[in-house]
């Protein structure tokens, strides 16, 4: 397979799992309860890069935390 065909099959497998990952409300593992302890161990620890939902962590830490917080905490 030529390199420019591989790129495209991951970046199409990626797609793939994006859409899943998104649109699965079964999926247990991305739509468990996350804790307390998991949300505050997340601030500051992020890229800069934003994610597929276009947040980046800089947006989020620079947040009021309490606040913040409780919105990750709910979503």
């Amino acid at each position: 397979m030529k390199e420019i065909e591989v790129e495209e099959t991951v970046y199409e497998e990626v797609q793939c799992l994006m859409h899943e990952a998104k649109s699965c409300k079964r999926n247990e593992l991305m739509n468990d309860d996350i804790s307390d302890s998991e949300v505050s161990a997340t601030f500051s620890k992020g890229s800069s890069t934003p994610g597929p939902d276009g947040i980046s962590s800089d947006l989020i830490d620079g947040a009021e935390r309490q606040l913040m917080h409780d919105c990750l905490r709910i979503m």
